[in-house]
């Protein structure tokens, strides 16, 4: 679910905020092992320095391949630096940052076809947090008030900010 996204058509640059509740919802871009590994590195310390950032960015990357190997797609190919990963932590949050170069389709017709093809320098930033799981604010109102019991979700946040490569078209 994309929560922001802000764009300079100008300078054909792009920030983006994607939300992921963990879990039946996002199986078709992660398997349950990476959604696992996810959870303990952003929850753990331990586990953290046991996964490495390295980790995070790799299943990120799987993300990415299995998002591209779909023909309706407008990313076309991806290629992750995992090397690059870096875990940092503020205000009690881990986050893990690394960069990719995406190939993607920048333009489509109405028939479907890619007018505009461009390779794209990629810094992302992940995290995970628990969210609530209430369904409506009425819900959400009675877990605050005590009424219903509280059931939470680890939530993966994706951050984004993309411009072309450096000579490409």
């Amino acid at each position: 679910e994309t929560m922001l996204t802000a764009a300079d058509a100008a300078a054909d640059r792009e920030l983006k905020l994607v939300k992921v509740p963990l879990g039946r919802a996002a199986a078709t871009s992660f398997d349950p092992d990476a959604q696992i590994d996810l959870s303990r590195f952003f929850s753990s310390r331990k586990d953290a320095e046991t996964l490495g950032a390295a980790r995070v960015a790799k299943i990120m990357e799987g993300s990415l391949k299995k998002q591209a190997s779909n023909p309706e797609s407008t990313l076309k190919g991806v290629a992750v630096d995992a090397a690059s990963a870096a875990a940092s932590e503020r205000a009690g949050r881990r986050y893990v940052a690394y960069d990719y170069v995406a190939d993607a389709c920048r333009r489509i017709s109405e028939d479907g076809e890619c007018l505009r093809r461009s390779k794209r320098l990629v810094a992302a930033s992940v995290s995970v947090s628990l969210e609530s799981q209430a369904r409506t604010l009425e819900e959400q109102r009675r877990m605050d008030a005590g009424e219903l019991e509280q059931r939470y979700i680890d939530t993966l946040w994706i951050f984004t900010a993309s411009a072309p490569e450096k000579g490409a078209t």
